[in-house]
């Protein structure tokens, strides 16, 4: 069932669920990298089905009571990320790109920021949703074992969908009733038309002897027109780069720290008069992943990401998304006895790593745009570029959440990404009917040059 927050909240069985997300923010995003006019409704209308199904996961209405979740947070992520995988107009699940020998090969991770509890797959190619079979096992890691072995974070092809097989043949009994179970299916159901044929055009120019690659661009294929940005999504504090983040309120003087982070590599180039309807100049653009990261009051940070990789990638290649550190993070901090944060994160880029991000938090202090600055462009833009990448591509979406020595909240969304476009949605308390944005870089829109100067775009969005 489609769940309308808006209409919802003003309506007499959701007063029974007010409470379960009074205090709950929901994030999620479909890769940065390039987006066509043909595509980009389509993109924006998913975005916000995730979130509104993030939603409807923690509310009495859906069947779900609160009350026998212990973790919403965790349940809203997995809700979210399932209807991603679900579109193909994503590079996850159903729709996922495709592996040298043409099959779908996903990788997928989930966390929980309270005792940082972590699950992943990697290379499974016979399971609907990943990312439920991803907190499967992060579920199960959490449980003693009857002769003390060691559980497992990750799982991997036959042996993650041998688990799911296992899961199946075990009623669900309590807070287990009302979870998603992993539901194996045929290989080939994952595969779209779309996806397929990306996969016969790509494969026939790697055998075909007079394909040479076109230099490497920022393949900007149809966008959007520029225009300024809408002030139904974006407030007067969003800016582009170079942006410093005002006071977390007027009278506070604590600055945000990271409570959620995404780094979705480059998403395909969408030109409705190509093939299939998704074009690429280069194989480099037929990448992303998706990812979503929540908060809610009984549980506090979760995040989770999914993806089908890279295209014609070789049979077990395991991509950032199922790495722990490297594709899904959630933190808990308390930072002193007056102020307590959250930091999560969700995804994965080309190498620029949530360690990086917790480092940058310690020595630069809570300078959340300095934060994304130092991640983006020294430690990811020039080094990359030291190394050969002319054009380097990743994306961070950031929820902050600060409980200052006041007891004020202040809550905010982040984008940073140095490609043409991001793909974002949200909904908040103050936002209950969920937003979409296709965030556009003006500098690298209107540009098919590579330079060296760092293409960084940072905003962000009061909710």
């Amino acid at each position: 069932m489609e769940f309308d927050p808006e209409t919802d909240m003003s309506q007499g069985p959701a007063k029974r669920m007010r409470g379960s997300w009074s205090d709950a923010y929901i994030a999620v995003h479909g890769g940065a990298g390039v987006y066509g006019q043909a595509t980009e409704k389509g993109v924006k209308r998913v975005l916000r089905e995730a979130c509104s199904r993030a939603l409807s996961a923690i509310s009495e209405a859906d069947g779900i009571p609160i009350d026998e979740d212990p973790s919403p947070a965790l349940t809203m992520v997995e809700y979210a990320t399932t209807v991603l995988e679900d579109d193909p107009l994503l590079n996850a699940g159903y729709g996922s790109n495709l592996t040298l020998d043409g099959t779908v090969e996903c990788d997928a991770a989930i966390m929980s920021g309270k005792g940082q509890k972590f699950g992943s797959v990697g290379a499974v190619s016979d399971v609907k949703n990943p990312v439920t079979l991803a907190r499967a096992i992060l579920e199960y890691s959490g449980q003693q074992d009857k002769l003390g072995r060691v559980p497992p974070l990750l799982l991997v092809s036959n042996g993650a969908s041998s688990f799911a097989r296992r899961l199946s043949n075990y009623p669900s009994s309590g807070a287990d009733r009302s979870r998603l179970r992993p539901q194996l299916t045929q290989p080939a159901s994952l595969i779209s038309p779309t996806a397929r044929a990306q996969w016969e055009k790509w494969t026939s120019r790697l055998e075909d002897p007079e394909y040479h690659p076109p230099p490497l661009s920022l393949n900007v294929a149809n966008p959007a027109p520029q225009g300024p940005l809408s002030p139904s999504i974006y407030s007067p504090s969003s800016s582009y780069f170079p942006y410093r983040s005002p006071p977390a309120s007027p009278s506070s003087e604590t600055p945000l720290s990271p409570f959620s982070f995404s780094y979705p590599v480059s998403t395909p180039v969408y030109d409705e008069n190509s093939e299939g309807g998704r074009g690429s100049s280069t194989l480099r653009d037929v990448q992303d992943t998706v990812g979503a990261v929540a908060w809610h009051q009984k549980d506090g940070a979760a995040a989770s990401v999914s993806s089908g990789g890279i295209l014609l990638k070789l049979p077990g290649r395991v991509g950032e998304a199922a790495v722990y550190g490297a594709g899904c993070w959630a933190r808990h901090q308390d930072v002193s006895a007056d102020i307590t944060r959250e930091t999560i994160s969700a995804a994965s880029s080309d190498g620029a790593e949530e360690d990086d991000a917790e480092d940058g938090e310690e020595g630069q202090g809570n300078d959340t745009h300095q934060i994304l600055q130092t991640i983006l462009e020294n430690e990811f833009w020039e080094d990359f570029q030291k190394e050969g990448e002319p054009n380097p591509s990743a994306g961070v979406l950031l929820l902050t959440r600060e409980v200052d020595e006041g007891g004020r909240v202040s809550v905010r969304l982040w984008c940073a990404f140095t490609t043409p476009t991001m793909a974002i949605a949200y909904a908040s308390p103050n936002h209950p009917k969920p937003k979409a944005a296709m965030l556009r870089h003006p500098d690298v829109c209107n540009s098919r040059h590579i330079t060296d100067k760092p293409r960084i775009f940072i905003t962000a969005i009061p909710l």
